[in-house]
């Protein structure tokens, strides 16, 4: 199987600022890079309001290909199979990217909150921005040490259950991806990319979720 070519090609990042120009120019000039300063620090780049979540074209499919491994080796992979009957949150990240890390702290907490919930699943997925995944275990573990983060988290070796994503959602991906499955592995939210606070409109939808499920 062919393997996805996954890139965070971040335009604001790439942005080359230019020489501001006297009067109006200087002006609009000034304008530009604070909007460019603002698109790095922010990731503007990966906004997407709350809403679209349920807008996006995967959402109401069913998950069908899903193989996950602990990223240490330590443990059972993850299958469709045993994840059935709970709603899940698969978070798909990376060490490298900055939207993501401004994002993992508050997919923690919503974590921390649902903890005591046998019925609530997180699952994280840390990938490499491209196909080579050589120090993907390697750089994610520094991160999590550097961060103090205590949580398992997996990786997606084969690239099945990311290109089953991507199909499903006609090719919109980047990271960070989050992903929402009910308890018959049906996707009903899919945000791409970070806005500060979007873990409320996740809790959200997992609480209506939670709320249609019997004990």
């Amino acid at each position: 199987m062919s393997k996805p070519t996954m890139q965070w090609d971040d335009a604001a990042e790439r942005h080359q600022l230019g020489t501001p120009q006297r009067g109006n120019g200087r002006l609009l000039g000034l304008l530009a890079t604070l909007s460019v300063v603002i698109a790095i620090v922010l990731g503007v780049r990966f906004l997407r309001p709350p809403s679209e979540a349920t807008a996006q074209p995967a959402v109401g499919q069913q998950l069908t290909q899903l193989a996950l491994e602990p990223l240490d080796g330590d443990g059972e992979p993850l299958t469709l199979a045993s994840l059935k009957g709970q709603v899940v949150l698969i978070n798909f990240w990376g060490p490298w990217c900055g939207p993501c890390r401004l994002e993992f702290p508050e997919l923690l907490e919503l974590r921390e909150s649902l903890a005591s919930n046998p019925r609530f699943r997180f699952v994280s997925v840390t990938c490499m921005p491209g196909n080579d995944e050589t120090d993907l275990v390697a750089q994610t573990k520094s991160y999590l040490s550097s961060e103090g983060f205590d949580l398992p988290v997996h990786r997606d070796p084969t690239f099945v259950t990311r290109l089953e994503v991507m199909k499903l959602n006609r090719d919109q991906f980047a990271f960070p991806t989050t992903v929402l499955l009910d308890q018959q592995g049906i996707i009903r939210g899919v945000w791409i990319g970070y806005k500060p606070g979007v873990t409320l409109a996740m809790r959200e939808q997992i609480d209506s979720l939670l709320a249609n499920q019997s004990p």
